[in-house]
This record gives C-alpha cells, sequence and structure tokens, in this order.
C-alpha cells in the first residue's frame, strides 16, 4: 500500500501558486497535475471528547458523491 504524505503550505501570492501549478516533481515525489474538488469534513468523537482528549481524530469526508472515513493518531 503507498504512504501518503500530505503537507500544507500558505501561498504569499498568487503568482507562487501558478509557479507550483507547473511543477512536476518536488524532491523525489512524482506530482500529479492540479486538481481542485470540493470537499466537506466533518469530525466525529464522543459526547465527552475521548477521541481528541487521545490525539485521535476521526473524520468524515465527503467529496464528490462518494465519503470516506479516516482515523488519524499519533505516530507510534
Amino acid at each position: 500500500m503507498p504512504t501518503e504524505v500530505e503537507a500544507r503550505f500558505r501561498a504569499s501570492s498568487d503568482a507562487v501558486l501558478d509557479e507550483l501549478a507547473g511543477w512536476t516533481r518536488l524532491g523525489t515525489a512524482q506530482l500529479a497535475d492540479p486538481t481542485a474538488s470540493d470537499e466537506v469534513d466533518r469530525y466525529l468523537d464522543s459526547n465527552d471528547g475521548r477521541l481528541a482528549a487521545a490525539r485521535w481524530a476521526c473524520r468524515l469526508r465527503s467529496r464528490g458523491n462518494g465519503w470516506r472515513v479516516s482515523l488519524k493518531g499519533p505516530m507510534s
């Protein structure tokens, strides 16, 4: 199974985003063509916030006409 790596950055201008959109590689990673999609994320937890207290998150994501549930927690 491939490993997913996610990173988020703030761009100082649209020009920076335009330049990045043309890149095909970032370090050793091969980049796919940029795409845009609408997503709605809902985070689920118990009434007493037990998941958050344990540094876990359960995310229900809607994209297009599909749904995905992700459980994320601290690295072991």
